[in-house]
């Protein structure tokens, strides 16, 4: 039963959550997409791209389906 629903928080987390109910309550994905906007910088939210990407893969356990460029921006990206 736990493995069950730490597969299903795994995927839910991976595929994004649904439209909140109010600005505010939503998942990870939902407020990383209001910290690039918030920027009015669209470097930042590419830079912000990049690292979630990678983030929420790591975070998920799909290490194989990373990119090596990919990997090394988001890198680079944290390093500055």
């Amino acid at each position: 039963m736990a493995a069950a629903k730490r597969k299903e928080s795994r995927q839910q987390l991976e595929e994004g959550s649904p439209a909140p109910p109010a600005v505010g309550a939503g998942g990870p994905l939902d407020r990383l997409f209001g910290l690039s906007a918030a920027s009015f910088s669209i470097a930042t939210g590419i830079r912000l791209g990049f690292i979630a990407y990678v983030a929420l893969k790591v975070l998920v356990g799909h290490f194989n389906e990373i990119n090596a460029a990919v990997a090394v921006i988001a890198a680079a990206y944290c390093s500055s």
